[in-house]
């Protein structure tokens, strides 16, 4: 089963569990949602309040219940996440997949990392030089030959920056062990 967090070991939210849920672990899912990037929690929320209103559990006549200020809680941050500091701009807003928790902001993405793709760059870039290609020619190599229609070349830049001096230091043997299969070295 999946946790609303990991700190919290509640279960998937389902039908048949949802009415076991402590108003504490529905409280700590969603400062999870609000304090960090949790989202099991953001869809057990989800799912918890939706079979709540469905049921008729909801909302009671009179007072509000403990379920209904933690809805009204969960809802008001989704809503504030939604309309951002432009509620007079729609074009601006954040979607629905963001203000629940589903996905992350902008800036907040998970990166590849690209640590064995910029060594191998590095590497080819280092001994094509070594070869006699001039930058711009080794640059424009590398790119058409490690990246669809050669759209990397910012990238082999960046790469080739970090490692060059490092690999300079390197045989030509040590650094075609770097190099993606199939790549041959030519001189110039």
């Amino acid at each position: 089963m999946a946790n609303v967090n990991e700190n919290l070991d509640v279960p998937e939210v389902t039908e048949e569990n949802y009415l076991e849920l402590t108003q504490a672990e529905i409280a700590g899912a969603i400062a999870s949602v609000k304090y960090g990037f949790d989202c099991m929690a953001a869809k057990n929320l989800i799912s918890y309040f939706h079979l709540m209103f469905k049921n008729g559990q909801l909302f009671e006549h009179g007072e509000l219940k403990q379920s209904e200020r933690l809805f009204l809680q969960y809802m008001s941050y989704v809503l504030s996440r939604i309309v951002a500091d432009h509620p007079e701009s729609p074009d601006k807003w954040k979607s629905a997949d963001y203000a629940f928790g589903l996905r992350r902001g902008p800036g907040e993405r998970n990166r590849k990392d690209n640590f064995e793709r910029d060594v191998s760059i590095a590497a080819y870039m280092v001994l094509l030089r070594r070869n006699g290609w001039s930058w711009i020619d080794a640059k424009g190599e590398v790119a058409n030959n490690l990246f669809e229609d050669g759209q990397g070349e910012k990238a082999v830049e960046a790469a080739y920056a970090t490692y060059r001096d490092a690999f300079s230091a390197l045989s030509d043997s040590d650094l075609a062990g770097a190099l993606p299969s199939g790549v041959v070295i030519q001189k110039r």
